[in-house]
C-alpha cells in the first residue's frame, strides 16, 4: 500500500529531527512487529504513534532506494524519541528493524547495539536474545551466544510470544544444546 506525499499528507522524515527528506513515496510494511505494533495502536489515535509508524515506513523506503544508512539515522532518531517517552512497544520494533537494516549492511557491532537497546526496555525479549547469539556466533564468541541462546529459549518457553512456536523451532536447529536448559 502506497502514498504520496503531499502537503495535507507530510512526509515521514519530516516529523522526526535530522531526517532525510528525499522520498518520494513512502511503503507500507507487513514486518510482523509492525503490524503488532500497529494493531495495538489502533485504538489510541496519537501523533506518537504515527509519527513511529511513519518512521517504519520511511527507513524501508530509504533501504530500498539503498540509503541504508540514512534509514539508520531516521530510525536513530525514532528510537531515541520513543525511548525518552518510554514506549517500550515502539523502542523494541524500531530496534528491531534497525537491527535487521544493519545486518543487511554487514555491520554486526550496529545489530549488537540495536539489540542491546531493546534489551533495556524487555531484558528477556526472545528476537533481542536470537539476534544477540547470532552475532556472538559470527564473532567467534561461543560462549556467550549459547548464553543468549540459552536465555532465549527459556524466555520462549516461559513467555507468550506469539510467534513461540515458530521462534523455538527455528532457535532449536541453531541450537539443538539450549533445551537442556
Amino acid at each position: 500500500m502506497s502514498w504520496l506525499k503531499s502537503k495535507t499528507n507530510p512526509s515521514p522524515a519530516s516529523l522526526l529531527p535530522n531526517a532525510t527528506r528525499e522520498a518520494n513515496w513512502i511503503t507500507l510494511t507487513t514486518i510482523p512487529e509492525l503490524v503488532y505494533a500497529l494493531q495495538m495502536s489502533q485504538a489510541a489515535d496519537n501523533n506518537s504513534w504515527d509519527c513511529y509508524r511513519k518512521a517504519m515506513s520511511g527507513s524501508t523506503e530509504l533501504t530500498r532506494q539503498d540509503k541504508e544508512r540514512e534509514a539508520l539515522r531516521l530510525l536513530d532518531d525514532a528510537i531515541a524519541m520513543a525511548a525518552s517517552q518510554n514506549e517500550s512497544r515502539w523502542v523494541l520494533t524500531l530496534s528491531h528493524h534497525a537491527a535487521n537494516i544493519s545486518r543487511f549492511l554487514g555491520d554486526l557491532p550496529r545489530v549488537k547495539y540495536y539489540y542491546l537497546e531493546s534489551l533495556n526496555f524487555n531484558r528477556e525479549n526472545p528476537r533481542a536474545l536470537s539476534g544477540l547469539a547470532d552475532v556472538a556466533k559470527a564473532e567467534g564468541e561461543f560462549e556467550l551466544a549459547k548464553e543468549y541462546a540459552a536465555r532465549c529459549y527459556k524466555a520462549l518457553v516461559e513467555g507468550d510470544d506469539f510467534l513461540k512456536k515458530e521462534r523455538l523451532e527455528t532457535l532449536l536447529q541453531k541450537w539443538p544444546e539450549v533445551s537442556q536448559y
